[in-house]
């Protein structure tokens, strides 16, 4: 008859308690440059020893002012090594910034248990570093054009179209100047 020796959880561990043997995090896929208003895609990997997929937590970036995070489902690979649970996750994030400049997100961070050592742990990757370039505005692509007359001094608006977006074309005819009022 063998017998099993459960131990209580230590009290210096990590809260969720997440009991590995090993836990590596790395980018998959990291893009240094981004523009303003388009996604750009981070692929995180995460491979476990001795957990299942779901004992695991999600795998997030740091929230980040001025950056949206869209994350896809995470895609899960599981085995049995030596007889032992093994998990690799990968996801993928959508980072749409909304300003230019340069952009630091924090990377992931998961806190662990070493089962070997019986101590805790935290596996994490380093912040991503953008820099991020101005959108891109494509002329007169997006709604009519209003030609304006700069004598008349009456500058209609624009009607937007189903985008929600407009443009403006503004022609100055004849040696009229462009200016702030009379």
């Amino acid at each position: 008859l063998r017998g099993l020796d459960v131990q209580p959880i230590p009290a210096q561990a990590p809260q969720p308690w997440l009991p590995l043997h090993d836990l590596k995090l790395r980018y998959a896929q990291s893009p240094t440059q981004a523009r303003v208003g388009e996604a750009a895609t981070v692929e995180i990997e995460v491979i476990a020893d001795g957990a299942s997929a779901t004992q695991l937590p999600p795998v997030t970036l740091a929230d980040t002012p001025g950056v949206q995070v869209f994350a896809d489902p995470q895609q899960v690979d599981e085995q049995f090594i030596d007889g032992r649970p093994r998990s690799i996750l990968r996801r993928r994030i959508a980072i749409v910034p909304a300003q230019a400049g340069a952009v630091s997100i924090g990377g992931p961070r998961i806190e662990w248990w070493d089962a070997a050592q019986g101590v805790p742990r935290t596996a994490m990757l380093p912040p991503l570093q953008l820099q991020v370039a101005p959108g891109h505005v494509q002329a007169d692509g997006v709604a009519e054009d209003v030609l304006v007359r700069v004598r008349s001094r009456y500058v209609p608006a624009t009607r937007a179209n189903r985008h929600d977006q407009f443009d403006l074309m503004l022609q100055v005819l004849g040696q009229a100047g462009v200016g702030h009022g009379a």
